[in-house]
């Protein structure tokens, strides 16, 4: 009978050759097995799938698939490396999971979604911090498919430059506390929540989209109700001048007879 060491865990996702090696290549009491090479046997309570790992061992292969991300050769397996590191935080319960990912702060282990490219992509607590600063990080809405994206999409076009991510709400809040959260102005927006994109591009400091993006965002996010920031954000987006991008006094235009001008103080 071959030997099996009652220390494994099975990837939840394939992966190459290459990667492999340099996950085996760590020094760690574990055998790892790629994934569909666990054998279907009586006693899998001795099977490290679905166990839980210690967190030394899950950081060094963590830091492994981590640094694969970098490889030209490991382009096309990104979502599969992405899996797999997912696979392995879920091992560790959500309490133990928050203070890792915390602990943690560069390692690319947190699964988000691109809004222009609609594709999930792997990055840090640091990218976390630093998305959601510019105001362009929310979290899904409560519909299927596309639609969970809200208006994210038309953000991410109206704003060229920007990083525009959506993150699951469990995620978010395992990254920080509810003081964090609260401190920082409240939980994260929705991503159908026009006011917040007017409040991201308030903050924008790049280049805006055409004409056609700009009027695609405005016709679902068009009332900034009181707050200076999405007014702000409002007005660059009609006059898309990066110059007057903080100018939220001067008047947009003229109106005839007894028509107002815009936002009159």
């Amino acid at each position: 009978m071959a030997y099996r060491p009652e220390r494994r865990h099975e990837l939840a996702a394939e992966l190459p050759e290459s990667i492999l090696k340099g996950l085996w290549a760590t020094n760690t009491p574990v055998l790892l097995i790629p994934k569909g090479m666990e054998p279907e046997a009586s006693d899998k309570a001795s099977s490290g799938k679905g166990a839980s790992l210690d967190e030394p061992i899950l950081a060094d292969w963590l830091k492994v698939l981590d640094h694969a991300l970098d490889s030209p050769d490991h382009e096309g397996p990104h979502q599969r490396i992405l899996e797999a590191m997912q696979g392995l935080l879920q091992t560790l319960s959500a309490e133990d999971r928050a203070r890792f990912l915390r602990e943690h702060r560069t390692l690319r282990i947190i699964r988000v979604r691109e809004a222009r490219s609609r594709v999930e992509k792997p990055v840090s607590v640091e990218d976390i911090d630093r998305v959601r600063e510019t105001g362009c990080l929310f979290t899904f809405t409560g519909g299927l498919g596309e639609a969970r994206m809200g208006i994210a999409p038309l953000l991410a076009r109206a704003m060229p430059e920007a990083d525009v991510c959506l993150v699951r709400a469990q995620t978010y809040r395992e990254l920080f506390s509810e003081d964090e959260t609260q401190g920082g102005g409240g939980s994260l927006p929705v991503a159908d929540d026009g006011q917040a994109c007017l409040v991201a591009v308030g903050r924008y400091t790049g280049r805006l989209g055409n004409v056609a993006d700009r009027r695609s965002l405005l016709e679902k996010a068009s009332d900034p109700s009181t707050d200076s920031g999405a007014r702000r954000g409002l007005r660059f987006l009609l006059h898309g001048s990066p110059g007057h991008r903080n100018d939220d006094q001067a008047k947009l235009w003229i109106g005839r007879h007894d028509q107002h001008h815009a936002w009159p103080h």
